[in-house]
């Protein structure tokens, strides 16, 4: 089951979404950051900062596929094709950002000095 539905069905129909955006307005932050955290599992819905929302959705989709794919799981979590377009990404891009993620969490990862 999608991480979304599961939430929904959990939380009366709450998502980590709805906690963002309310993060977002308590803490002030700016809209465009609001629009990111609000909409990037619904980018299609965005009105504004729809780039910014895409690029955020691409993204979360990208590093959810990653991580499934290293717990042996998979929730046959997709990235949006409609997103993919309007972006103007190729299949060829997506790979390449999926062939070099690994180096760049373990670059991260000694960056921030994460024990696990």
């Amino acid at each position: 089951m999608h991480q979304i539905i599961a939430e929904r069905m959990v939380m009366n129909g709450f998502t980590h979404e709805d906690a963002g955006g309310w993060q977002c307005i308590r803490f002030e932050l700016p809209d465009d950051i609001k629009a990111i955290v609000e909409y990037h599992h619904r980018p299609l819905l965005a009105t504004e900062y729809k780039e910014e929302v895409y690029i955020m959705s691409v993204a979360d989709a990208i590093s959810n596929i990653y991580y499934e794919n290293l717990l042996a799981i998979n929730t046959k979590n997709m990235l949006n094709e409609k997103v993919i377009d309007e972006l103007g990404l190729t299949k060829e891009d997506l790979q390449e950002i999926i062939s070099v993620l690994p180096a760049k969490v373990e670059e991260a990862n000694k960056q921030l000095n994460f024990k696990f």
